[in-house]
């Protein structure tokens, strides 16, 4: 996968996810992508994930986007259809619940926000707010991989489903 921003982020390929008509499949087993050395010194976040949640997907973990001991997005299916959305970040701690909701297998923009000067971090189905709550302080400062669609430790959490573009700002939009 490519990093339209130019600043050398491309990512690999892992396990055989598959691309077509503009997006990534991702099997739920084993599949995603990792962007290796990732240089993060910013204190908030935003993550636009353009995604189609797999009906099939697992009632565990569903990870989006993960940089272990930074930041994680994540999804787990109720069995029922629907999902729901939870985040965390470094100082860590855990933000939404099994009533913030979106439909599986629909195209959706899943956004996260931690904005730190605010003091939130807030959830979106789209352009709706889904979500809001106090955080704890800045995101931890690291070089690491991330990986998305799955994470490095716990099973991996593959997410099962499909990605077409996912944007990451260091700043609360």
């Amino acid at each position: 996968s490519y990093n339209l921003g130019g600043n050398g982020y491309d990512g690999t390929l892992t396990n055989g996810p598959t691309f077509t008509n503009n997006y990534l499949t991702f099997d739920g087993v084993d599949d995603y992508v990792e962007i290796t050395n990732y240089s993060w010194t910013y204190p908030s976040l935003t993550v636009c994930a353009f995604i189609k949640p797999s009906t099939g997907a697992s009632s565990g973990d569903n990870n989006i986007i993960t940089m272990e001991n930074s930041f994680e997005y994540k999804y787990n299916s109720l069995g029922n259809g629907q999902a729901y959305m939870q985040f965390a970040t470094n100082p860590w701690a855990w933000f939404g619940n099994s009533g913030v909701t979106i439909n599986l297998g629909q195209w959706q923009m899943l956004t996260f926000r931690h904005d730190v000067t605010g003091g939130y971090g807030t959830l979106f189905s789209n352009t709706t707010q889904i979500f809001s709550q106090a955080i704890g302080g800045p995101i931890s400062s690291q070089t690491a991989n991330i990986k998305l669609m799955g994470r490095y430790c716990c099973g991996g959490s593959p997410a099962m489903g499909d990605l077409g573009v996912i944007l990451i700002y260091g700043k609360a939009l």
